[in-house]
């Protein structure tokens, strides 16, 4: 089994849940010998994890996925997946991953089983996630050849990720395809201070 795993970082920093599905795919490869591949779009980022047990690191260094952008995303993980035909792609349930990996499962054409906050190591591997507003939890077995799993927040821990010494691959994609429409703004910053409770 093969697994990608995107690691989120914006500015430099990684991304705590991107962390913490690394612990989750730690967990599938002491169960059946899976091969895990981080993805990043950041130097810095790919020398921060190779400190992890990763089979490799693969950087794309493109200077179109410097910062976020859905269209090039989507393309960069479209081609990333020919390339390397994974049996997983897994993603932390950030708010980017909310915005573009649905339309990269349509892309793909592979199931997304999303907000996942377990996994059952059987027969088979079965991802645990909730239902009805988190009222009941619920298995969900892959059926397909491949599929894209999302793992919420604290879900897993990243002190129980395996230190190891990994080799970073530094890679280009082909964007120049895609029409970028997306203009961006100054991203949202929280304002310095405390919150004024009595306001």
């Amino acid at each position: 089994m093969k697994i990608l795993l995107y690691i989120q970082s914006t500015d430099n920093n990684i991304n705590p849940i991107s962390l913490e599905t690394l612990a989750a795919a730690q967990q599938i490869k002491k169960y059946n010998g899976a091969e895990i591949f981080a993805v990043t779009f950041s130097d810095t980022t790919s020398n921060k994890i190779s400190k992890y047990d990763l089979d490799g690191i693969l950087l794309y260094n493109n200077q179109e996925l410097n910062s976020y952008n859905p269209l090039y995303f989507l393309e960069a993980f479209n081609q990333i997946n020919s390339s390397h035909k994974p049996d997983l792609i897994l993603f932390g349930h950030t708010y980017e991953t909310r915005d573009w990996v649905p339309r990269l499962s349509a892309r793909l054409d592979v199931p997304f089983i999303s907000d996942c906050i377990g996994i059952k190591l059987d027969s088979d591997i079965k991802f645990t996630r909730g239902l009805y507003q988190n009222k009941i939890n619920t298995d969900v077995a892959i059926k397909n050849d491949s599929a894209i799993i999302s793992f919420q927040s604290g879900a897993y821990k990243i002190d129980s990720i395996a230190s190891g010494n990994s080799e970073i691959s530094s890679l280009k994609l082909d964007l120049t395809s895609i029409e970028n429409k997306i203009i961006n703004e100054e991203k949202f910053k929280d304002g310095e201070g405390g919150v004024d409770l009595s306001s």
